[in-house]
């Protein structure tokens, strides 16, 4: 009795499989409509403290590359004024 149940499920099913997708197709659309709010509407509710903003922290980033591009600029004027031992020439090396 049980088995032969079993074994007409698939039939059933076959018989019906428009409307199994349609039906399944909206079990879908709701778990995705459950998960959306769960994660997407209710956020926008809640108020979450924060202690630095974003404009904070993009104007210390700023901030630290003016520095790093101030000092490259003074390294390249001072390139010219250094004056740079000469390896290949022994007398310099021996200070004679």
């Amino acid at each position: 009795m049980i088995r032969q149940a079993i074994t007409r499920i698939p039939l059933i099913v076959a018989e019906r499989a428009f409307f199994l997708t349609l039906f399944l197709i909206a079990i879908a659309g709701a778990f995705a409509l459950l998960i959306f709010y769960a994660y997407g509407f209710s956020a926008q509710i809640k108020h979450v403290d924060q202690g630095t903003s974003l404009y904070d922290a993009k104007e210390e980033l700023f901030l630290d590359t003016v520095t790093v591009l101030e000092e490259r600029a003074q390294n390249l004027e001072n390139a010219g004024k250094e004056t740079t031992r000469d390896i290949f020439n022994p007398t310099e090396l021996t200070g004679e």
